[in-house]
């Protein structure tokens, strides 16, 4: 529950919203319809699913520039939405360096090899 709530909060903070942890029934994202938590939960599923991802491209060797390009989001239904297209033409850089720090700390914390 608490990775759901600090993505949930931080989703919340991106969007400029204040989300209460206590009662939690649902959210705004800054667009669109409130979240149900369910649709928290399936949010946080899929950022899991797309980290996991990235974090193979790294580890795989795969190059900065090529990572947007070849990492999978259509089957989590971001593919073609304007705040999946705008993070991948500016953010993979950062985003693929967050995600080879994570695989570096894993690693001396003997999470993975």
């Amino acid at each position: 529950m608490d990775s759901l709530l600090i993505a949930c909060n931080a989703r919340a903070a991106l969007r400029n919203r204040r989300v209460t942890v206590a009662g939690l029934n649902a959210t705004d994202s800054g667009h669109g319809d409130l979240l149900t938590k369910d649709e928290i939960r399936q949010y946080v599923k899929n950022v899991e699913t797309m980290n996991a991802r990235m974090k193979e491209l790294v580890r795989t060797g795969v190059p900065v520039e090529e990572a947007g390009k070849r990492l999978k989001l259509d089957d989590l239904g971001w593919a073609r939405s304007a705040s999946t297209q705008t993070f991948l033409a500016g953010s993979i850089p950062g985003y693929y360096a967050e995600m080879k720090a994570v695989i570096e700390k894993e690693r001396k914390l003997g999470a993975i090899r």
